[in-house]
């Protein structure tokens, strides 16, 4: 449920190639500030989803490049983000818990992303479906829009 006077904001589609990474950035970063989301708020959706995007333009599509759409908006109390691909299903949700007492050089390459993902994000959710991952990521907006505390 959107909160009211906040339109709904639209998605993006890109191909899951890296050169279109920065685009696809801009345009979250653009629909945050749209959401009235502060500086600090901006960087944890722009850090995790940009993990996400690059995990996905580099593992979803062994085959070639396919690709991405994302939508953004802001409800109820959140501002929520679903990347949503048609590549190899993956559920970032049951990948391994790094073990991140060992020491880096007896540890195996990779996790830590989906591990920092988990970990800036205030809930988080997957599904599949029609063979699509969909990933919502939600961040807590912690004003009303417009207004303040």
């Amino acid at each position: 449920m959107r909160r009211s006077g906040v339109p709904e904001l639209d998605g993006y589609r890109f191909p899951a190639l890296m050169e279109g990474l920065r685009a696809a950035q801009a345009w979250l970063l653009s629909r945050g500030k749209a959401a009235g989301l502060p500086d600090a708020g901006l960087t944890r959706v722009e850090l995790a989803c940009e993990e996400i995007l690059a995990n996905i333009i580099m593992h979803a599509y062994p085959e070639g490049p396919g690709e991405i759409e994302i939508h953004a908006a802001l409800m109820d109390r959140f501002f929520a983000v679903t990347i949503t691909d048609g590549g190899v299903p993956f559920n970032p949700l049951q990948a391994p818990k790094p073990d991140t007492n060992r020491p880096i050089e007896e540890r195996r390459p990779g996790r830590l992303g989906i591990h920092f993902v988990k970990a800036s994000t205030d809930e988080i959710t997957y599904s599949r479906s029609q063979d699509r991952n969909a990933l919502t990521l939600k961040w807590t907006v912690p004003f009303p829009v417009g207004g303040s505390k």
